[in-house]
Parts: C-alpha cells; structure tokens; sequence
C-alpha cells in the first residue's frame, strides 16, 4: 500500500510516501509560520523522489497532535483535499505516538514536544504500543521525570527530552511525516482525522486556498 503520510503538529512539518513499512521519500522544513505554503512544495519534491504519480496514493495518514492548533489545521486540510480529490481514504494518527514510534529499544517508550506556556505534551507507550499515557500537557521542568519515573519509560524522544536550542534539534526530535505514514497502515493505531488538542486552542483557524494537487495527474 502507498501511503502518503502529513506531519504538522510543531514548528517542523513533512510530507513523506511510504510503501508498507518502507519509507521512500521524505521532506522537511522549518520555516516560522509557513506549514501551507511549504507543505505543498514538498508533496511534489516527495513524489518525484519517490518516482509515483498522485493517483498510485492508495490512503493518506496525518499527524493529528497535540501540538499547534494553526499547524494541525493546516496538515488536516491538505490531508483532506487531497482524501477528497483522489477518492481515497484518510486516517489521523497521534503526533507522540508517532514520535515515540521511532525510537527502538524494549520497554516503555515516551514523547515528549514543546507545548509552550511552560508545559510540554507529552504520553507514554507500552512496547506492544498500548496507550499508558494519554497525550496530556505537562510542566516542562519535570515532564521527561514524569514519563521515567512514574511509567517507567526507558526511552524519552522529543525535543524536550534533549534541551537544545531550536536550531541544534535533530529532524528526530519532532514527530515526522514518515511513522505517520507507517503507523497510519496500521488499523490499531490509526483514528479519525480529528484533532487532538488536549487544552484549549489560542490561535485562529488558517484559511486555506483550494488545494491544486487534489486532482489531475502528479
């Protein structure tokens, strides 16, 4: 199955294509403030460099947080323009989750992103990926503490599990758009294309433009 997979939960969006659970093309940015005009432009680097048309897509995966309401308003309405013009399904996967999916070792495994207001969201999986900890809104200041000590997480991915400056973050440290892809092929972990906000929003819906990749040939 080709599954083109949307990450916009944090300051770092991406688009990628996987085939199963082999990724074949993926691309990021971080430009402030510019998910809907950049998102675009890598769907088409990303099908060229995976060599496939728009019509081969067989289901679209995307990010569905927490994270920034702007941004996941953004990659849920590309992901549906895109649903709606090729006539294939879309389903949404959770932001950490996917986040914490890419890390490998046994045991428990946590996520933590920047949530702002001196907080930072946050869950917790169990190797077989059950939920342990819901995505909730922690105090940034004891937030890997938290998933360590009281769910026994032997690994932390996230951006603030590594203290660095915004421009040393590894593309790792964010949720991306290629275990989107992978985790949406799977029927356990994918949901609903809905946001998860898990406290009130403090910005304003994006107005987006018609998508002009939702039809015609890539």
């Amino acid at each position: 199955m080709l599954v083109l997979g949307i990450e916009t939960s944090t300051v770092q969006g991406g688009v990628a294509v996987a085939r199963s659970q082999s990724v074949l093309a993926s691309r990021t940015h971080r430009v402030p403030n510019a998910h809907g005009e950049q998102l675009l432009r890598l769907l088409e680097h990303v099908l060229d460099d995976a060599g496939i048309e728009r019509s081969e897509l067989q289901l679209i995966a995307v990010g569905v947080g927490p994270g920034s309401f702007t941004g996941l308003r953004v990659g849920i309405a590309l992901g549906l323009g895109l649903s709606l013009g090729l006539g294939i399904p879309i389903v949404g996967v959770s932001s950490l989750r996917s986040l914490a999916n890419s890390a490998r070792p046994p045991g428990v495994r946590g996520a933590v992103i920047d949530a702002r207001r001196g907080e930072a969201f946050a869950a917790a999986y169990a190797e077989d990926g059950s939920e342990l900890l819901s995505p909730c809104a922690l105090p940034k200041a004891t937030a890997v503490e938290t998933l360590t000590s009281e769910f026994r997480a032997r690994s932390v991915a996230g951006s603030e599990a590594l203290e660095l400056p915004l421009d040393k973050l590894p593309d790792s440290a964010f949720p991306t758009a290629a275990q989107v892809a992978k985790l949406g092929q799977l029927t356990d972990f994918a949901t609903t294309p809905e946001p998860i906000y898990v406290r009130a929003a403090d910005a304003v819906v994006p107005r987006m433009p018609p998508s002009p990749l939702a039809g015609g040939a890539g």
